[in-house]
């Protein structure tokens, strides 16, 4: 059934995403969590509508996204910040590909969208309020088609296996970002995330490079849980 191999596919990413954070905690010893960072973005999800793949007019989906991320500080000058956003859109399945669609195509599915990210990032301060970030790593999209619309319902295998067949699932991510210091306990942030579908180098489908490649930018606050010390990275306040 299509749910058991969605259910395989959904564990295997997820532990290799937890292979990769910690393995790399084991090779600091001085791993500290002391913040929590939400955030809240407009994702742009690139459609391509010519050639043989034009079946619905609905052009690139502008997608409202949440997260919650969690910095783990190394304090030798970089971060390991996985974190967790969701966001979701209508799919269509053409018989070939799953591409975004809109209210006029009938045989749609509404689809969960799940994306684990676990970013290196590099912090620099450029004084005891403001620093600049720049990030990247792995992340892994699933894509769980939740709610068939009309005749939608006899292509959720179909749709499942396209959405996780030639590594479409595999994302990296490069992001850049700058926080303000609003007081002790909670920094303003502005980041912009952007996720290339590099699947497209080996998945066969003649279309161009921003099919499905995705760019979120994000607004953030990230909560200290540090106490006193701020937010680690050369954030911290000096104490008389």
């Amino acid at each position: 059934m299509w749910y058991s191999t969605f259910v395989k596919r959904f564990l295997f990413s997820v532990i290799i995403a937890l292979l990769l954070l910690f393995s790399s905690a084991a090779a600091v010893s001085s791993l500290t969590v002391d913040a929590l960072e939400a955030e809240y973005g407009l994702l742009w999800l690139g459609k391509y509508e010519g050639g043989d793949y034009q079946s619905s007019s609905t052009p690139s989906p502008i997608l409202n996204t949440l997260g919650l991320t969690v910095p783990l500080d190394f304090e030798n000058g970089f971060l390991l910040q996985p974190g967790l956003k969701v966001f979701g859109t209508d799919y269509l399945y053409t018989g070939s590909r799953a591409v975004p669609a809109g209210i006029e195509d009938k045989d749609a599915f509404y689809v969960l969208a799940m994306l684990l990210k676990t970013p290196i990032v590099f912090d620099f301060p450029l004084n005891e309020n403001l620093v600049l970030s720049g990030e990247a790593g792995p992340s892994f999209l699933l894509r769980v088609p939740l709610v068939a619309y009309d005749a939608g319902e006899s292509m959720r295998s179909d749709m499942t296996s396209y959405l996780f067949g030639s590594l479409r699932f595999l994302y990296p991510e490069l992001g850049f970002s700058m926080r303000w210091k609003l007081n002790r306990s909670i920094a303003l942030g502005f980041r912009t995330e952007f996720y290339p579908p590099v699947f497209h180098f080996w998945d066969g489908e003649d279309v161009p490079f921003y099919d499905q490649m995705m760019v979120d930018a994000l607004m953030t606050l990230r909560f200290n849980l540090g106490g006193e010390g701020g937010e680690g990275n050369g954030e911290g306040e000096t104490r008389d």
